[in-house]
């Protein structure tokens, strides 16, 4: 089976916006969350990453996938909803997560198949479970992860020309925002697990 793992383009950031500002090229960070996903997936399933931040492919001339998980900042919405509408025309079915899913997952719901809120982690495997029986649910709620629980991510999935890398040693904030906690989770991995992660 075959899955697509899509970053879409930030029109605020991306490397082939360098000529705008030379810090673009700084400003770019590896998608870690879909990295993380490609190591908890099973083996049977083909897996692409798909960094739009490095210009869009040529969707048409790529193999047609069996899934397409899509992360999405607020500010990647709009290049999102495109990038999903293109696979559903196509009879692909489409997950999307990330926080803006998460926060604004009644727009979400109506451009998508399925979306993922919270963290993916403690329900990816049940999503891919459910997409190649054909009966994905229209939302699974991945609540908080364990940094236990989280894999080392995979880099080799990626293209180069990153100018940093990415491992997880921390997640989130603890913070509150007008009295209220933050819809962001937050954790701090042990010493030892991100040694492990290097």
């Amino acid at each position: 089976m075959q899955l697509f793992l899509i970053n879409p383009s930030n029109p605020l950031v991306a490397i082939t916006k360098v000529k705008q500002s030379r810090w673009n090229r700084y400003r770019v960070w590896k998608p870690l969350s879909l990295m993380v996903l490609a190591s908890l997936t099973p083996a049977q399933w083909e897996i692409t990453i798909v960094d739009e931040n490095f210009g869009a492919p040529d969707y048409p001339s790529m193999p047609l996938p069996d899934l397409v998980g899509i992360t999405t900042f607020t500010s990647q919405a709009n290049r999102a909803y495109e990038v999903a509408a293109h696979f559903r025309r196509l009879g692909v079915p489409v997950v999307m997560g990330g926080i803006h899913a998460t926060m604004c997952l009644d727009e979400v719901m109506e451009r998508v198949d399925s979306v993922v809120t919270g963290e993916a982690e403690g329900v990816w495997l049940q999503v891919l479970e459910d997409a190649r029986h054909g009966c994905l649910k229209r939302r699974y709620d991945g609540g908080l992860a364990e940094i236990s629980d989280i894999p080392a991510a995979r880099h080799d999935l990626l293209a180069t020309g990153y100018a940093f890398g990415a491992i997880q040693t921390t997640r989130g904030r603890d913070i509150a925002y007008l009295g209220e906690p933050s819809v962001i989770p937050a954790f701090q991995a042990a010493v030892p697990s991100v040694l492990q992660h290097l």
